[in-house]
């Protein structure tokens, strides 16, 4: 009725019970359009260190669904330190400043505005979400101060591959979408 995800009982325990329940507590509230209860959202993001002993299988099946939710950017955007976690190579983009006239936003919420405009089919929506991993390390800035970023695509899809990898995503898949990511700012002829 309120919209609102809340843990049964008492979160902390819940979260202590199963780490899954992290990444399913933000996989329903992507899928639902729905809040995070304070006490429950507090608990999430203070066990967020239990997702490291999760199998890669369940991290990926979950963040899939979650990727693929109607809210998933802005679950994304509250909750980046907990899914900072299980894929730390995201931390790196959010704040990061373009310096660049094309982009007027940081890189993390460029990668936000174009995971919410591609369908939610999954590989899309993964290479979405990986498509700039690699414009912090590919950053120079030009004698005007322009902001440039040669080579991101191809360090991008190097991160993104050894982040499916680690999740464990078959070998199609995984190349699908390093393809997507490496070739996602070349013009189409």
């Amino acid at each position: 009725e309120n919209r609102l995800i809340r843990a049964v009982g008492e979160p902390d325990c819940r979260f202590a019970e199963d780490g899954l329940r992290i990444l399913r507590g933000l996989r329903f509230a992507a899928a639902l359009g729905f809040g995070i209860e304070p006490g429950t959202a507090a608990a999430l993001r203070g066990n967020a260190p239990r997702l490291k002993n999760l199998s890669p299988e369940r991290v990926k099946a979950e963040l899939e669904r979650l990727l693929c939710g109607p809210a998933a950017a802005p679950v994304l955007r509250e909750d980046v330190d907990v899914i900072g976690v299980v894929l730390p190579e995201l931390l790196p983009m959010v704040g990061f400043m373009q310096n660049n006239p094309h982009h007027r936003k940081d890189v993390w919420e460029h990668t936000l505005t174009v995971l919410e405009n591609i369908p939610a089919e999954p590989a899309l929506r993964w290479a979405a979400l990986l498509h700039d991993l690699g414009k912090p390390a590919c950053f120079t800035l030009d004698e005007k101060g322009v902001g440039h970023f040669y080579g991101h695509g191809e360090e991008s899809a190097r991160l993104a591959g050894q982040i499916l990898s680690r999740l464990r995503f078959d070998t199609d898949t995984r190349q699908k979408i390093t393809a997507l990511v490496a070739l996602h700012d070349r013009p189409i002829v």
